[in-house]
């Protein structure tokens, strides 16, 4: 099955979230579809913007063609990755 490994990140100076995957026509029909969704020279990868809902858009849009890891998606603040004491 393939995999798309979403993480947040701060791009352009706003919360964005991350679609990383190897390179899929299919996958990539799917991300164009997503509101917002954009392709990033700098951090080469496809990007959306983070919403409340964003675990569960992503898996509406990606049932049955891909794996979508969203484990970096649980934490709170883009931030979190890197300070110790995160809850």
């Amino acid at each position: 099955m393939k995999i798309i490994v979403a993480q947040r990140v701060v791009h352009g100076g706003i919360d964005r979230v991350s679609l990383r995957f190897l390179y899929d026509a299919d996958l990539i029909k799917i991300t164009r579809r997503l509101a917002g969704s954009k392709w990033s020279r700098q951090l080469k990868c496809w990007y959306v913007d983070d919403r409340p809902d964003i675990i569960a858009l992503l898996l509406k849009a990606f049932y049955g063609k891909a794996y979508v890891d969203y484990t970096a998606l649980k934490t709170g603040h883009p931030l979190c990755a890197i300070l110790e004491n995160c809850i």
